[in-house]
């Protein structure tokens, strides 16, 4: 599909495959539109070149409220500034924790270690329920773009699951768990969108690399990790 001057939608923009992928679309000559709790970093060669291809919006992918202004905000960017339409939402954001099932002594503390239900909850509300409220909102937008080529592509929604869907690890009881329904989002709604408003549906299952979750602090026991 076409990239140069199509506007993408990005969640967890700021950080580890939500940047890297907003620098490949800024090299293609797209606009990107980064929803993050934090904003991207100041170094970023790509970014600071392209000031007027980038809207950066404050997100927290749990609140339905804070995802519509992240949208509405991005819209009335396209229609004001950037004259890209809207070409699909990539949603990269999410976390992990390293939490075992069975409980077990904490060598630190003497304490019993068990897995946080507040942490599952938490791992789920942004995994997985991000990811479909981030589409849910978008869609209508998608679906209004005008048509291109011979089989009336409007774009394209991206959806990130993880190896960890299928070759699950001690500790990714919650992850894997989102990113497996992540990856059961993407078939149904390809049937529906890609018949009905031509609209592309893609999953991705990368495996490990180096972002913020991944690498953890000097303070952090191993097997722990931070999002």
């Amino acid at each position: 599909m076409k990239l140069q001057d199509r506007t993408f939608i990005i969640s967890g923009g700021s950080s580890g495959l939500g940047l890297a992928t907003a620098a490949a679309l800024l090299s293609q000559g797209a606009n990107i539109s980064l929803l993050d709790l934090n904003p991207p970093p100041s170094g970023i060669s790509l970014l600071l070149t392209n000031p007027s291809r980038t809207l950066y919006t404050r997100t927290d992918v749990t609140s339905t409220a804070s995802l519509q202004h992240a949208i509405d905000s991005t819209v009335s960017w396209i229609s004001s500034y950037a004259n890209a339409p809207l070409g699909g939402v990539i949603c990269c954001a999410g976390i992990g924790y390293g939490e075992r099932a069975l409980p077990r002594q904490d060598p630190g503390s003497g304490k019993v270690k068990t897995m946080s239900i507040e942490g599952f909850d938490r791992v789920i509300a942004i995994n997985l329920r991000g990811t479909v409220d981030l589409i849910r909102l978008t869609l209508p937008h998608l679906a209004a773009v005008e048509g291109e080529g011979d089989d009336g592509e409007r774009g394209v929604i991206v959806v990130v699951s993880s190896v960890a869907a299928y070759e699950g690890q001690i500790g990714q009881l919650a992850y894997s768990a989102s990113k497996g329904a992540v990856a059961g989002i993407v078939l149904p709604l390809a049937r529906e969108v890609g018949r009905t408003a031509g609209i592309r549906v893609v999953g991705v299952a990368p495996g490990v690399f180096q972002t913020g979750m991944t690498v953890r602090p000097r303070n952090s026991p191993p097997g722990e990790s931070s999002d």
